[in-house]
């Protein structure tokens, strides 16, 4: 009788235990999912938590989403200051000097694009 109440309680007590590290449960059922920029990425997969990016786009494979990356081409040059954001340029170079760096010219890159 005595082993049989000690093995009802420590069922009890591993139960009560388990219930307490079940994660937070949604109204069906499935475990909450943090998504605080509403993509639909989970905060903790997601490489641009704070502004949505679906796509999960890295040019540069920082680990950094474009959206959210000052550097998009990983060129060392912050894409504000950069001629060619998306194409690593780090000489900057623009040989007719229209503001679209000669790497993105000669890349064919989408000048439309750069303004992201």
């Amino acid at each position: 009788m005595k082993v049989g109440l000690v093995l009802i309680f420590t069922l009890v007590v591993g139960l009560l235990v388990g219930l307490a590290t079940v994660p937070a449960v949604s109204g069906e059922g499935l475990p909450h999912v943090v998504d605080a920029d509403a993509d639909n990425i989970a905060d903790v997969l997601d490489n641009c938590p704070t502004v949505s990016n679906a796509d999960q786009e890295d040019l540069d494979a920082d680990g950094l989403g474009d959206s959210c990356d000052p550097d998009r081409d990983g060129d060392g040059i912050y894409n504000v200051l950069d001629n060619c954001p998306r194409v690593a340029n780090q000489t900057q170079l623009d040989g007719n000097l229209d503001g679209i760096g000669d790497r993105c010219e000669h890349a064919g890159v989408d000048t439309v694009a750069l303004s992201e």
